[in-house]
């Protein structure tokens, strides 16, 4: 780092191995153009191959990245280094494993609070019973970790959904570790340990979805996966760990996922209602089914949500205000592009009646009847809109409607056929007809595709 030559000479301040340069006067400083990462690191360094070598240029690369879009001012760097050259580190020996423990136990009480799977993962190797060994506990708790790098390193974000369909939804005053530690007999975290191993493999499909055991969990988890939805996770859970210890069937199981998805597509995806509405709701649920594992609890989870779903006229009004655009500011988001692109897939899933198209959806583009506008939202909404192939697609362009029907014959997806079996004898194609296809599609999608049982 150094500043152009119009600025005032540098002074170097040593300390040890340290090395900071900063101005005289504090002036915002720029960074040198010729200046290249590979330069701050001995050359023979960065030739020498081997795992730790690697690892302190990775560090050194993390760092002058993050410094170099972060810090605004030299004083802010100076602090740094000053925090850094003010550190000490204590070495504490012991050559009995279980000491090391409480050592941690002690010294973690003292200062500044780790990470609940930290202290979860010491209270499990301390008291892992003899025959279950520590050299074990080590061994399950690495696939545990190795589980959560599929779930993008979402190790406390895991084990605070397995906490709250265990027990109950931690807070910022009771973390996940005191809640486990208060309801786990020391003699149990064998158990503990293998009930989270089993937990972390089932989670990885929130972030997987295609490794379900089935399609019907499959869609369902995409959809999640779509709506960036993580409420329902330890509901999910639960009835999954009750589906693996024999409680519920395949039907069961199926059926209650396809009705949180139906429901979250009304509740979340069009009617756009805060999820914390039913937060409270779902963690009481996901406890419930744990703790009885019953059909009653299953039938349960509709009864108590149908209270939140919304009426047709709600959700009619809400459906209207779908839309995507590439041209109007207001639904040119890739959300907007993702909302619209599975309303149309599952609709075209549901129509096929074969399934025979259904692997050729993801190839399919969305293509606006009435040409895409930059002010006109009407051509934005749901009726507007159809999927179509790549190849029909790209040769649409800004074509009038009655050319774009006569391309519209050489598509075999069912919501093109149906189309045109039901506009296709139309001359114009004008916003009137757009909000009628609109609520018709809206209909449809309320008492048929996503209709709660």
């Amino acid at each position: 780092m150094s500043f152009d030559a119009h600025e005032e000479k540098i002074r170097k301040i040593f300390s040890g191995d340290a090395r900071f340069m900063i101005p005289r006067n504090q002036r915002k400083y720029v960074w040198e153009e010729n200046l290249s990462k590979g330069n701050l690191l001995d050359r023979a360094l960065m030739s020498k191959e081997g795992d730790g070598n690697k690892q302190v240029v990775k560090c050194l690369y993390f760092y002058y990245n993050f410094m170099s879009e972060n810090c605004s001012s030299p004083a802010e760097l100076v602090m740094i280094r000053d925090i850094i050259l003010d550190m000490k580190v204590i070495h504490i020996a012991s050559e009995d494993e279980l000491d090391c423990y409480d050592i941690f136990e002690i010294l973690n009480a003292r200062g500044v609070d780790l990470e609940d799977s930290e202290l979860l993962k010491n209270f499990i190797f301390k008291y892992a019973q003899p025959q279950y060994t520590i050299d074990r506990a080590k061994e399950v708790w690495a696939k545990i970790e190795k589980n959560m790098e599929e779930c993008n390193g979402n190790m406390e974000q895991f084990l605070a959904h397995y906490v709250t369909y265990r027990y109950y939804k931690p807070t910022k005053e009771e973390g996940v570790f005191r809640i486990i530690k208060a309801n786990i007999n020391k003699s149990e975290v064998n158990i503990l340990l293998d009930n989270l191993l089993e937990a972390s493999k089932r989670y990885i499909i929130f972030y997987h979805p295609e490794k379900a055991n089935n399609e019907t969990i499959k869609r369902c988890l995409d959809f999640f996966a779509l709506v960036n939805h993580r409420q329902f996770r330890p509901l999910f859970m639960s009835l999954m760990d009750g589906y693996d210890n024999g409680w519920f069937t395949d039907k069961q199981l199926n059926n209650v996922c396809s009705y949180l998805k139906n429901f979250s597509f009304a509740y979340t995806l069009v009617m756009r209602n805060a999820s914390n509405n039913i937060d409270t709701k779902i963690h009481e649920l996901s406890q419930e089914v744990y703790a009885k594992h019953s059909e009653m609890v299953l039938n349960k989870i509709k009864i108590e949500l149908n209270k939140f779903y919304p009426v047709y006229t709600e959700f009619e009004a809400a459906f209207l205000n779908i839309g995507f655009s590439n041209k109007n500011k207001k639904y040119s988001n890739s959300h907007n592009r993702k909302r619209m692109r599975y309303i149309w897939s599952e609709i075209e899933k549901y129509e096929q009646k074969t399934n025979e198209l259904v692997c050729n959806i993801k190839e399919c583009n969305l293509e606006h009847i009435m040409n895409d506008s930059e002010s006109n939202a009407c051509v934005s909404r749901v009726g507007n809109i159809l999927l179509l192939s790549e190849h029909i697609n790209s040769n649409m362009g800004n074509d009038s409607f009655e050319e774009k029907k006569k391309k519209l014959g050489n598509s075999r997806l069912s919501t093109v056929k149906n189309f045109l079996k039901y506009y296709g004898n139309l001359d114009v194609w004008n916003e009137e007809t757009i909000e009628k296809r609109t609520r018709a599609v809206a209909k449809f999608a309320y008492n048929k595709v996503w209709k709660l049982d």
